[in-house]
């Protein structure tokens, strides 16, 4: 960490600041012959030390040793000059070097090339244009750095003026910041300074005591900022954005973008920076609109120069607003240059930022933003302005980035859990799960030898299992019996509890139809009492449902259920009908809902009361879900959710279409939550009818709500600025969701919703959502060390959540994941 000792009030020590690793180097200039860049010490930490002498000090970088290791003595290899009083004096030894701290040294800090960070200062002894370099390493924070640079500055002043610095603001240091850009002899170089402190503050994300600072120098401008070009404004942005390294790729110079605009505003221009946690600094101001652009649809666009861009709006956007702040932020995907044009392009997700100066234009922005998105996604231009409008504004308009859950009734507060958002994320991102196969620590216990372990022969079942060309599809946790099944091509594995948490028990492989077709899985559910595993094939023209015989290993029938439509899903006839030995099942197809019945002749769709078939054809049905009662929800393909209490009649509620299609659904076995997943996002809906209401205290599913009091889903989302640490840490190029599920008990309520994108598992409380409904979630996270293909709890468990990696199966508990809705990033940039 960063010790401040000497300017935050402690007690006078030797050590005023410090930067605890990194390694430093002699750069000569290369305009000279001898030009070349030499490693002094490969570990070493750099330090600000107090002299006897009033108001001065000294910068020295020491080495580091390694245990075992013992330090040299000092060397009698100084020059002559080394005593020498003032700025010109260089201590050196062969384990430390000292150097006086004076203006003489031109100390300033800029970011090379390969994104690492130096402090660079004149080498007093060497030719013109050699330099130090102390390459500061890669885990030590921008705030960090900034501190140590804000304290050298502090030493300088004290050296000039003779007297404390205690009490001066930074803005007073300014004349100490050195500016390569102004010095011939240092512009041989091509180093990059900073201009004055605010840059240091910007750069370096502590820029909240100078936000308001930046906007009453604004005030004094009357320049327009619009999208003419103006030298004021390009000077002031290049000195932002000079302070600074971010990916120039995702801007363009200049951009000409014809098309209807519908909105139109001035804002801040961040970008979040993982490295610091924090928002810095990219223009004070530039020009945001909403245009419907000819071929390309709603589009977000800047079009100042430099920053311009211009983005279709989409939900891979992941927008969140902070009206407390008043900000928008979004992620932005920029194809990766090194795969531009190729069949391997690949993207990597930034978080952008939009700071309003006021209240109401963020309020703007925010309905023409939802307006245009909802008619981009459902690729609607004519959307009825009414009831369906109002209710896609109230569920995303509750979308913000506020994170007020650091209360003591927070289920996810203890005291191994109260970690900022940096500590947090660097603790997923470090130390990623391991599985069995991958010799884990704490998910599973290893045997004494590991020989051993390896001649296990359920451990060389599973690894042969897990080794063919295929990739794990498909979980199915049983009900009645302590068994999940995983699918991996046309092979199953079966796991049970066991005391190393989730134990293979054998694999049935070769899987085939009727015909002796190889049968790859693409949907599965355990059926009576678990001794059937239900599936359908990965093949768009087969919509058979084929049952495989658990006992035997092998498919044993085919039920054709295609009613002249293609199946769409499948579903038990009640939470709790795998407990049974109900034959049984429901089933959509596109327009119509049914009931199955294998013992049927033929088809086995019930053509009776229970059939419903609507006449139009534009239904889109697609995903469904069952309560214990037996109350249906039907997911429809452009977002919309009917309920039904049983089959053969209307919906009782239909709730509006969002736009999004659902990747699936699941419901609380009392009905009262729904979870609906989509691509970058979850919808929790509470489906009990609200007061005031004519159905006042009845279920969506057995009364209709009143038109204007449809209830408003709750948006349970990652933190855009999240997204771009987690994606950045495990190459992730996009967010998505698997299937978001709750935990399924007996004999109380759910209390857990689990969801994964990527390497990720993300947990949410519904217990504490439930209780704090306008608050913003907060969400727990593990990291595997590959992609999860999906994830559930055990049946009938509050804790354990089974997770199907690419490669390999894990179980976990809850209180393994780590905390990460803390508020500081919100904090950093905010004044």
């Amino acid at each position: 960490m960063n010790f401040l000792k000497k300017f935050i009030g402690a007690s006078p020590v030797d050590e005023v600041a410090l930067i605890p690793q990194g390694k430093l180097f002699l750069t000569r200039s290369p305009l000279l012959p001898k030009g070349a860049l030499e490693c002094l010490y490969n570990d070493a930490y750099i330090t600000i030390k107090q002299t006897t002498t009033p108001y001065l000090y000294q910068l020295a970088v020491i080495r580091a040793y390694e245990e075992g290791e013992t330090s040299s003595q000092v060397t009698d290899e100084a020059d002559d000059d080394d005593d020498d009083e003032g700025a010109t004096s260089d201590v050196r030894n062969a384990d430390e070097r000292v150097f006086f701290l004076a203006p003489d040294l031109k100390v300033r800090i800029f970011t090379k090339r390969d994104g690492t960070r130096a402090i660079a200062w004149k080498d007093m002894n060497g030719d013109i244009g050699d330099l130090f370099e102390f390459v500061v390493d890669e885990d030590i924070k921008y705030n960090e750095l900034d501190h140590f640079m804000a304290s050298l500055y502090r030493c300088l002043y004290e050296l000039k003026y003779q007297k404390s610095s205690a009490g001066v603001e930074l803005d007073q240091l300014n004349e100490f910041v050195y500016d390569p850009k102004t010095d011939r002899e240092e512009d041989l170089l091509g180093l990059q300074g900073l201009k004055n402190l605010r840059d240091i503050q910007y750069g370096y994300g502590d820029s909240s005591r100078h936000l308001k600072d930046t906007d009453d120098d604004d005030d004094d401008d009357d320049d327009d900022h619009d999208d003419h070009d103006d030298d004021d404004d390009e000077d002031e942005l290049d000195k932002f954005s000079d302070a600074l390294t971010f990916p120039r790729q995702m801007f363009l110079k200049k951009i000409d973008v014809q098309g209807d605009e519908l909105y139109r505003s001035e804002t801040e221009l961040r970008v979040f920076d993982p490295a610091s946690d924090s928002f810095l600094l990219l223009a004070p101001h530039i020009v945001i609109k909403i245009i419907n652009v000819k071929e390309k649809g709603y589009c977000l666009v800047s079009t100042t120069e430099k920053f311009a861009f211009c983005i279709p709006l989409s939900q891979e956007m992941n927008p969140a607003f902070n009206f407390e702040y008043k900000v928008f932020i979004f992620n932005h995907y920029v194809v990766d240059a090194s795969t531009k044009g190729s069949s391997t392009e690949t993207n990597t997700a930034y978080s952008l930022m939009l700071k309003f100066s006021a209240f109401e234009g963020l309020e703007g922005f925010q309905k023409a933003f939802f307006r245009a998105m909802y008619s981009a996604v459902t690729q609607r231009t004519n959307q009825k302005e009414s009831d369906s409008m109002d209710y896609i504004e109230d569920a995303f308009g509750r979308i913000d980035i506020d994170d007020t859950s650091d209360s003591e009734s927070d289920e996810y507060v203890d005291a191994h859990d109260e970690l900022d958002d940096e500590e947090a994320l660097s603790k997923i991102i470090q130390t990623g799960l391991k599985t069995r196969n991958s010799r884990p620590n704490g998910l599973f216990v290893a045997s004494d030898s590991e020989d051993e372990y390896d001649d296990d022969e359920d451990f060389k079942q599973e690894k042969k299992f897990l080794s063919s060309k295929f990739k794990n599809s498909e979980l199915a946790i049983g009900q009645a019996k302590d068994r999940s099944y995983v699918t991996r091509g046309d092979s199953l594995g079966v796991y049970k509890r066991d005391d190393e948490g989730l134990g293979f028990v054998t694999s049935i492989s070769g899987l085939k139809d009727l015909n002796g077709k190889s049968l790859l899985a693409k949907r599965t559910m355990l059926h009576q009492g678990d001794n059937a595993l239900l599936l359908t094939k990965n093949d768009s023209a087969d919509s058979k449902i084929y049952k495989v015989d658990l006992t035997k290993g092998e498919v044993v029938e085919a039920w054709d259920a295609d009613d002249n439509e293609q199946l769409q899903s499948f579903a038990p006839i009640s939470k709790f009908a795998g407990l049974t030995n109900e034959q049984t099942l429901n089933g959509i197809s596109a327009n119509s809902l049914f009931r199955i019945d294998p013992r049927l002749s033929g088809k086995k769709i019930v053509k009776d009361n229970t059939f419903k078939a609507y006449k139009t054809k534009n239904n889109g049905f697609e995903t469904m879900t069952v309560t214990d009662q037996g109350f249906i929800a039907v997911g429809l393909k452009d977002g919309g959710i009917r309920l039904y209490d049983r089959l053969g009649v209307n919906a009782k509620s239909s709730l509006p279409a969002l736009g999004e299609a659902f990747v699936g659904i699941d419901v609380s076995k009392d009905g009262r939550w729904l979870l609906a997943t989509c691509k970058t996002y979850l919808l929790l809906i509470d489906l009990k009818i609200g007061k005031q209401q004519k159905n006042a205290g009845s279920l969506g599913f057995q009364k209709y709500f009143d038109a204007d009091k449809k209830p408003v889903p709750k948006r349970l989302a990652l933190r855009p600025e999240h997204f771009t640490q987690l994606a950045l840490a495990s190459q992730t190029k996009e967010l998505r969701f698997t299937k978001a599920v709750f935990n399924t008990l007996l004999n109380s309520k759910e209390t857990t919703i689990v969801a994964s994108t990527g390497p990720y598992v993300i947990l949410w409380s519904l217990t504490n959502i439930a209780k704090n409904w306008k608050r913003t979630p907060a969400y727990k996270i593990m990291s595997y060390g590959q992609d999860v293909v999906v994830d559930d709890f055990m049946f009938d468990s509050q804790n354990e959540v089974v997770t199907v990696l690419r490669d390999d199966v894990a179980l976990i508990n809850k209180d393994e994941f780590k905390r990460v809705n803390a508020n500081s990033i919100v904090n950093n940039y905010t004044g």
